[in-house]
Order: C-alpha cells, then sequence, then structure tokens
C-alpha cells in the first residue's frame, strides 16, 4: 500500500484488499480517459488518471497484453501544481522501476540538485527522445503525511549590522573603506570575485556577525523561529524533503469516494512555489495565508516539455 494515501482522502484504506478492490473500481471508471504509448522497448503502456477532487487523484500504470488486456504494473496518489516553481533549469530523467521515472533538477534554490518523480511520465515518452535537457519549467507538488502550522517570524534578515553587541568591532584604520559598506550587490560580488581584501574582511566580519547572534538566539527561542523558511532533504529517500514554507494560498476539497477533507496549501519555501496535499485530519493547526506550514513531503513535478530544448 502507498504510505501517502491518506494525503488525498483514503486513510480507511490500509489493508492490501481494499487497496486493490479501489484501484480496480477506478481503473473501470476511467478506463475511457486512459493514455496509452510505447515506451522505449516497444511494449503498450496505459496510464490511467482517475480525478478524486480538484487537482488530486490515483495514476495507475500498467501494460497492454496481446489480447488487449490491461495489466497493472504500479499506481500512486498524485497532486497537480499549476504555478510554475522554477524555469530555465537542465534537467535529466532516471528510470526507478521500470514503470515510472525520476526527474533531477541540477540547480535550485536549495544550493543542491532535487529529484522529485516526473508526474507525466506519459508525455515523456511520447514526446521525448533525450535523456538530458534544458530550458524547462517545472511545477511541482508534494504529498503530505501529517502536517504543522506554525506562525511567522520576524520576517527581517540577519545581517552584519544586526544585534552585534557582543561580536568583535572592526579595528579602527583611517581608511574609510573599513567602515563604509558596500550597498551594490553586483559590485560587491565583483570584488569578492577580484580578492579584494577589504571587502573580503566585511564579509567575514558580517559572517561572524550573523554566526554570532544565530548562537545568542539559539540559547532562547525555538529554531523555527529563526528559520523562515526550509526545502532539505529527508532521511534516505531522495524524494522526500522537510518542507517549511510560508503559506500563499489555501484551498480545501472533498474526496468524493470517500468524504474526507483535503487542503490544498500553495507554499514559498526557499523562493521555490508548491502545492502541498495534507488530509484536514493530519493537519494541525488553522492554515491562515500568511502562517507557515511545517511538514515532510514526498515531492512530485510535472515539466511543459514545450519550450524543452
Amino acid at each position: 500500500m502507498h504510505r501517502f494515501l491518506q494525503s488525498i482522502g483514503f486513510s480507511k484504506y490500509v489493508s492490501t484488499h481494499s487497496v486493490d478492490t479501489l484501484l480496480k473500481k477506478l481503473s473501470k471508471e476511467y478506463m475511457d480517459y486512459a493514455v496509452r504509448f510505447a515506451d522505449e522497448s516497444g511494449e503498450m503502456r496505459i496510464e490511467i488518471r482517475a480525478e478524486v477532487c480538484e487537482d488530486a487523484g490515483m495514476c495507475i500504470l500498467g501494460v497492454i497484453d496481446k489480447l488487449g488486456r490491461m495489466k497493472r504494473l504500479d499506481y500512486y496518489p498524485y497532486l497537480v501544481s499549476h504555478d510554475i516553481s522554477m524555469a530555465g533549469r537542465a534537467f535529466s530523467f532516471m528510470r526507478l522501476d521500470g514503470n515510472r521515472y525520476s526527474a533531477i533538477v541540477d540547480h535550485t534554490n536549495t544550493g543542491q540538485p532535487m529529484l522529485f518523480l516526473l508526474d507525466n511520465s506519459a508525455e515523456f515518452n511520447r514526446r521525448i527522445d533525450s535523456n538530458g535537457m534544458n530550458n524547462a519549467r517545472i511545477s511541482l507538488a508534494g504529498l503530505c503525511e501529517e502536517g504543522y502550522i506554525l506562525l511567522p517570524t520576524e520576517g527581517h534578515l540577519m545581517t552584519g549590522d544586526t544585534d552585534m553587541d557582543s561580536a568583535q568591532e572592526p579595528e579602527e584604520t583611517g581608511n574609510t573603506a573599513d567602515t563604509e559598506p558596500v550597498n551594490n550587490e553586483a559590485s560587491f560580488m565583483e570584488m569578492v570575485e577580484g580578492g579584494d581584501p577589504e571587502t573580503l574582511r566585511q564579509m567575514a566580519f558580517a559572517e561572524m556577525s550573523n554566526i554570532a547572534t544565530l548562537a545568542r538566539r539559539l540559547h532562547k527561542e525555538d529554531i523555527f523561529s529563526i528559520v523562515d523558511t526550509l526545502f532539505m532533504p529527508e532521511g534516505t529517500e531522495n524524494d522526500l524533503y522537510l518542507v517549511i514554507g510560508t503559506i500563499l494560498e489555501i484551498k480545501k476539497y472533498r474526496n468524493k469516494y470517500t468524504e474526507e477533507m483535503i487542503y490544498n496549501l500553495k507554499l514559498e519555501a526557499n523562493n521555490i512555489i508548491i502545492h502541498v496535499a495534507v488530509n484536514e485530519a493530519d493537519l494541525t493547526g488553522e492554515p491562515v495565508p500568511g502562517r507557515r506550514f511545517k511538514g515532510e513531503i514526498w515531492v512530485q513535478g510535472r515539466v511543459d516539455f514545450s519550450g524543452v530544448k
């Protein structure tokens, strides 16, 4: 059974038999909307997407045998985002288990490659004939088993001139470059790359000030009151992430098969826009725009192949 079924409102489906019965029911109801395509080996594949509420549902994957019958191979719950999370990125693909693909984005706002389940693999098989591509527009979504609502932080940035009462002051040398900050970011980076000693000293001092400030605050504050947003890998599974994101928009839907209520939260985390689905029963706190969401999410994504090179 898939651990994230409850995220789209199937929390009562906890046995193999109940899940198998559900998948047979959904396959029968949505067979007329199935997508059929040949994979790279020429085998006929079938993908059924059964929507259980707006933008969320079950994806059922299988093959077509010689008699034209479907043999189910895999399934997973999905959530679709219509917002662009990142654009102009280079990415590649990795086949997971013969039925699904993972997409790997080389550079992201998290500072490291990001791996996620490719949710439009049928389109990938029909249109793409390359392993590495550029200029991708990617929409990210995630499913969450258990989430928490956090109050927002104070929203201020820790800079070199913030709360420096216990930080060491720079020595007076008479050179105005010692005390005048470099305000232009582009000019600042040029001087850093050029090895300008005064600029490097200012940057090192600001870094030490931030570390000292953070150390003092950690003695009396919770870490989540200091960290504004977060998007980082969680555990050993590559497509699981711990996210702390600011809530931008809230939608609430009802699973038409179980009547369970599902939240679709639009978040901003590390300058990445992502939608997260969580069962109302599994969310602690009242979601309100401006507050923050914290939870472990299974990340999926859809790639817009129309502009891919």
